[in-house]
């Protein structure tokens, strides 16, 4: 092969190893979610790897880059949408299988003509050498955050966890509690255990209460938490079909997440949403159980919930119809705690939506509902009961259900039963099991979320509800 032509074969190889790394860092440096992404694409494979094949049987330089530009030209269309998270670690990760790709290019030529499994085995050699060090850095940054946690003797800590609903909560409990107390809690979704472990190390200060959510999309990784927290109190908000991909059945996740007891102290109390079903049979000498049942709602609309309480109205502007089960259970919180609940009901108004949580916003003919956080089928079903109290025309953009597992097409037409008779606009392909004989009013398809946005600002109807999938689309 010429210089010129093994010069430009590396680049192109170069370019499709970053975008190999980058599926690797978005599927949180999990190795089996890397090689199901890759996988995914076999189809693809299935053309390119013969033609590599003929290039070592005929020696053909040319075909050699056909192929690399055929693979270049997939990853374009089909991955290149994603930017790399820059940080210390993915740094070091591209930087080392650049490295070790350029040391196996010019070593072992003949290897190196099947490019696809070049590339994978290369990110993968790169992750392994640098895991145990990584390992090193995890321990040195958790005992770091250990000995704080420590030093902030009188903090009580609440660990919230759940299918859904736990960021949520989060921010009620905050709102609830701020007026009297100095409450510091975890940004936005950060719920994974170096995540928290950043947040302490860098932000926290001595507080009355840290608030925290504990999110786990496996088993026995509740446990991983107790290498840092001891709770003095834990909320189950949810138990629902998410991460079943990883979970395989609904049992071990309600398992996993029972776990979070194991976290509390001696005298800690733990509690748990009723109105779920999985939860409802829960028992125990530290459990409280909270309700919507016991919250007196008088009407939910796009005005928000309005609930009686001592023969007073009070307005809260929230669009989660289970806003009133966590309402319940922040009213416990407070008897537990010897605080007057009145407090809660005065500050009413302080109460809001959160970013793509069902957020409403006004718009010149209608409005625009936002949850396209919760892509799950509770939390659609909650959007569609209030889109459902609007007038005018609505159309509801979405991508499906993901993170279902062998769940995946039963969610899926459950959900396409739900949206019978409705105008939707769908981001993704046409053999989606959401779309196939369908009975919706109208469809339209769309490739991208940008496309979806373009043709409803065209159709421009009164009202939208964007349920958009999120970035974790690869695991079924």
């Amino acid at each position: 092969m010429s210089i010129f032509l093994n010069g430009l074969n590396l680049l192109i190889i170069y370019f499709i190893s970053y975008q190999f790394n980058v599926i690797l860092v978005k599927q949180y440096y999990s190795i089996s979610r890397f090689l199901k992404v890759i996988l995914s694409f076999y189809k693809y494979f299935i053309v390119i790897v013969p033609i590599q094949i003929l290039t070592i049987l005929i020696k053909s330089d040319i075909l050699y880059l056909i192929s690399n530009l055929l693979i270049s030209i997939i990853v374009v269309i089909l991955i290149d949408k994603n930017k790399i998270k820059v940080s210390r670690r993915s740094l070091l990760q591209i930087i080392l299988s650049m490295i070790i790709l350029f040391l196996l290019f010019y070593l072992f030529e003949f290897f190196c003509s099947f490019s696809i499994f070049l590339l994978v085995i290369t990110t993968t050699i790169a992750f392994l050498i640098l895991l145990p060090f990584e390992e090193i850095i995890k321990k040195y940054y958790l005992n770091k955050a250990k000995i704080k946690l420590k030093s902030f003797k009188n903090m009580k800590i609440i660990g919230i966890t759940g299918s859904f609903g736990k960021t949520s909560l989060k921010y009620y409990l905050k709102t609830a509690l701020e007026k009297d107390f100095k409450i510091a809690y975890s940004p936005s979704n950060v719920n994974t255990l170096m995540g928290i472990t950043k947040y302490i190390n860098n932000s926290l200060e001595e507080s009355d209460f840290l608030i925290l959510e504990l999110g786990i999309d496996k088993k026995n990784q509740m446990d991983k938490f107790k290498k840092l927290l001891s709770l003095d109190y834990a909320f189950v908000t949810s138990i629902g079909n998410m991460h079943l991909a990883t979970f395989k059945n609904i049992d071990n996740l309600l398992k996993e997440k029972l776990k979070i007891s194991l976290m509390l102290k001696k005298e800690g109390k733990l509690f748990i949403n009723d109105d779920s079903q999985y939860l409802n049979k829960i028992e125990g000498n530290n459990i409280i159980k909270f309700s919507k049942k016991n919250v007196n709602v008088k009407s939910f609309d796009i005005e928000g919930m309005k609930i009686i309480d001592n023969k007073k109205i009070y307005n809260f502007p929230i669009h989660q119809s289970f806003f009133a089960s966590y309402l319940d259970g922040i009213i416990k919180f407070f008897n537990e705690l010897s605080l007057d609940k009145s407090k809660i009901f005065y500050q009413s108004n302080c109460f809001v939506d959160f970013d793509r949580r069902n957020k409403v916003f006004k718009k010149e003919n209608g409005y625009l509902i936002d949850n396209s956080y919760n892509a799950n089928l509770k939390g659609i079903e909650e959007s569609l009961k209030l889109l459902k109290t609007l007038d005018g025309e609505s159309y509801i953009i979405l991508g499906g259900i993901i993170e279902q597992g062998k769940n995946y097409k039963v969610e899926n037409s459950k959900l396409k039963e739900k949206l019978i008779d409705e105008n939707v606009i769908f981001i993704g392909n046409k053999n989606h099991p959401l779309i196939e004989n369908h009975q919706f009013k109208k469809l339209y398809i769309t490739k991208s979320v940008n496309e979806a946005y373009k043709l409803i600002r065209e159709i421009n109807p009164n009202n939208v509800l964007l349920l958009c999938k999120g970035d974790d689309v690869y695991l079924r």
